[in-house]
C-alpha cells in the first residue's frame, strides 16, 4: 500500500541542527532510511539527517487508512491528502542531533513572519545582545513591582543565553518569544546554506545578458498529451486536439512570442475544469484554481486576486522562472459578470488588466529573502464558465439531450450580448472552445472506460484485493445514469453514485474474505443495492 509523506527542503544551520521548509506531499513508500518516490532517487528520512548535506527530506509518513481515520469527518482522499498537508503547511520543523537522539520540534509559521516581535536577540562579536520595542518598554516603564521587573529582566538575561548557544558562523540571529524559539535569521552569505539571492544590476561596464524566453520547453508531445486527456476525458475529441495543440504552441513561445489563453464555455460537469487540471498533471506544471466568483478589487474585504497570485508564487516556491511556466486556471468566470454591481465590474477591470499583462511583485516569505516578479502575459490560462443558458439554442434540452452550439463566434457572441462582460475584455482571451453537453453514450463510456473512472478503479481493486471479477457492466452503467436522471444530478455527482452503490458489496467481500470468485452487478446494484455474488 502506497503512503504519503511531507517533502521538505532542508537548511543545515550548523553540525546537527536543521530547519525544514515543508514544500509538498508526496506518494510513495518507505523502505529503511529511504523513502521511495516514484522511479526517481529516494529521498532520505528527517530522522537519518546525521551529518547529511541532503537537500531535500521527507518527514511524517502516513498511509491513507491512518489519514481517513485521523480525519474521520473526511471521506474523500484527495480532500483528505490536501487537508493533511495545509495542516503541515504551517509548520517549520527544527531538527537536533543531540547524543545520538533525533529531537524535531515545530515553528508556526504564521506565528513565526505575521506576529509582532517582542524582542530581537542577535549577536555582536562574540556577546548576544538584545532589541525591545517600545511596547515592552513602556509596560516595564509602568510596573510598579521591583521584583516583577526584575523577574523579567531575569527572563530576558536567560534568553540572551539561549542566543548565544545557537550562534554559529551561519546564524546571525534568533527571536524567541514566550521562551521558544520563532525565528533564525539565516547568513545568506554563505554558500553552503543554498539561499537564492537577487542577480545585481548590470553596470555600465557589463555587457548586459541576452534575452530568455520566459516558458521554457517541457519535454512533452502534442501527441503525447493529446492521447493523456482523451483517455480521461471523454466526449470532447475534438475540443481535446484543438487545446493539446494550443498548449504544445505556448510552451514553443519565445519572450517575444503571445501566449495563448483559452475560454472554455459549456454546462456544469462536462469536463472543463477536469480538462484544464489534465494538462497541468501532465505538464508537472505549478497551478493554481481560482474562483472568479468570489474576487472583490483591491480595497475590498474579500477575496482579491493578487492574494490569489501570492498563493501561486508560494507554490511555486518563489521560483519565478518556474512560476512563469505554470498555468492559472480561472474557474467559474461567468460569475464576474453576471451582475451589474459595481464592485464585480471593478473586478472585472483587475482582470481586464491582469489578462493583458501585468507585473506583480511578491515579498519572499521564509528564510530566504526579496522578491518574485510575475508577469501575467507570460502565463497561460483556462477560463472556464457555464454561463447558465447564455450559449444553449433556444430549445430546452430534455435529459441527456445535446443542445447545438453553431460556431464559436455565435457562443461569442452570446456571451457579450446575455451577460455584462465587455467585448474588450473577451477579446483579450484568444482562444474560445466550447464544450457541449454529454451524450447518454458518452456518460456511459465515462463510466466504463475513462482512466480516471471510480467504477474502473473499483474492479481493478476487487480483482486485486479480493480475486473477485465483475460482469454484467452494461446494466450496471445504465443504473447509474438513470440515478443521475431521477435525481436530476450532473456528471459530478456520478462518483458518489458509485461509491455508495459497493459499499455493500466492500462490507460482504471485507467479512467474508477468500469465500466469493464472481460478482454480478444489475441496474438494481445501483437503485436497491442487489447483487450477487459467488
Amino acid at each position: 500500500m502506497s503512503e504519503y509523506g511531507i517533502l521538505y527542503k532542508c537548511f543545515k544551520i550548523r553540525d546537527n541542527l536543521y530547519i525544514l521548509d515543508p514544500k509538498k506531499l508526496i506518494e510513495g513508500y518507505q523502505v529503511g532510511d529511504d523513502f521511495y518516490h516514484s522511479e526517481i532517487k529516494p529521498y532520505m528520512l528527517a530522522e537519518s539527517l546525521k551529518d547529511s548535506e541532503s537537500e531535500y527530506v521527507v518527514d511524517g509518513i502516513a498511509s491513507i487508512d491512518v489519514l481517513e481515520d485521523f480525519y474521520d469527518c473526511y471521506d474523500d482522499e484527495e480532500l483528505v491528502k490536501d487537508f493533511y498537508f495545509v495542516e503541515q503547511e504551517e509548520f517549520f520543523v527544527v531538527v537536533e542531533i543531540k547524543d545520538g537522539q533525533v529531537l524535531k520540534r515545530k515553528i508556526n509559521r504564521k506565528a513565526l513572519f505575521d506576529s509582532k516581535q517582542i524582542e530581537i536577540y542577535d549577536m555582536s562579536e562574540v556577546e548576544p545582545f538584545v532589541l525591545i520595542d517600545s511596547s515592552t518598554i513602556a509596560k516595564l516603564k509602568a510596573e510598579r513591582d521591583i521584583t516583577a521587573i526584575k523577574k523579567k529582566l531575569e527572563t530576558l538575561e536567560k534568553r540572551l543565553v539561549a542566543a548565544k548557544n545557537l550562534h554559529t558562523d551561519r546564524v546571525n540571529g534568533v527571536t524567541i518569544t514566550n521562551d521558544q524559539m520563532t525565528e533564525i535569521k539565516v547568513n545568506d552569505i554563505d554558500d553552503d546554506v543554498k539561499i537564492a539571492k537577487p542577480n545585481p544590476e548590470p553596470t555600465t561596464s557589463q555587457t548586459p545578458a541576452p534575452k530568455k524566453e520566459i516558458n521554457y520547453s517541457i519535454d512533452f508531445t502534442l501527441r503525447g498529451l493529446e492521447l493523456y486527456i482523451k483517455e480521461r476525458i471523454l466526449g470532447h475529441d475534438e475540443e481535446v486536439r484543438k487545446i493539446a495543440t494550443i498548449v504544445y504552441d505556448n510552451y514553443k513561445a519565445q519572450e517575444e512570442d503571445t501566449i495563448q489563453s483559452i475560454l472554455i464555455p459549456g454546462p456544469t460537469g462536462v469536463g472543463k475544469t477536469e480538462t484544464a487540471r489534465l494538462v497541468c498533471k501532465y505538464l508537472g506544471v505549478p497551478y493554481k484554481e481560482i474562483d472568479c466568483s468570489t474576487l472583490v478589487p483591491e480595497g475590498i474585504v474579500g477575496t482579491r486576486l493578487g492574494d490569489e497570485l501570492r498563493q501561486y508564487v508560494i507554490e511555486a516556491e518563489y521560483d519565478q522562472t518556474k512560476a512563469h511556466k505554470g498555468i492559472l486556471i480561472m474557474d467559474e468566470f461567468d460569475k464576474i459578470a453576471l451582475t451589474g454591481l459595481d464592485i464585480k465590474a471593478a473586478a472585472r477591470f483587475e482582470l481586464l488588466k491582469f489578462i493583458e499583462g501585468k507585473t506583480y511583485t511578491f515579498e519572499r516569505r521564509g528564510f530566504t529573502k526579496g522578491q518574485v516578479t510575475l508577469d501575467t502575459s507570460r502565463l497561460m490560462k483556462f477560463f472556464l464558465g457555464a454561463f447558465g443558458d447564455t450559449i444553449t439554442s433556444s430549445k430546452k434540452a430534455i435529459g441527456f439531450t445535446p443542445t447545438k452550439v453553431e460556431t464559436v463566434e455565435d457562443v461569442e457572441q452570446k456571451i457579450i450580448d446575455n451577460t455584462r462582460f465587455e467585448q474588450e475584455l473577451l477579446s483579450r482571451i484568444q482562444i474560445t472552445i466550447p464544450y457541449k453537453n454529454l451524450t447518454p453514450e458518452d456518460k456511459k463510456r465515462i463510466i466504463l472506460f475513462s482512466k480516471g473512472s471510480i467504477y474502473a478503479e473499483k474492479k481493478r481493486r476487487l480483482l486485486r484485493d479480493y480475486g473477485v471479477t465483475i460482469s454484467g457492466d452494461e446494466e450496471y452503467a445504465e443504473g447509474v445514469l438513470e440515478a443521475i436522471n431521477a435525481n436530476k444530478e450532473g456528471i459530478r455527482q456520478m462518483n458518489n453514485i458509485i461509491f455508495n452503490s459497493f459499499l455493500d458489496i466492500m462490507y460482504e467481500l471485507g467479512t467474508n474474505e477468500g469465500k466469493y470468485k464472481t460478482l454480478v452487478l444489475s441496474r438494481d446494484t445501483v437503485s436497491k443495492r442487489r447483487f450477487d455474488l459467488s
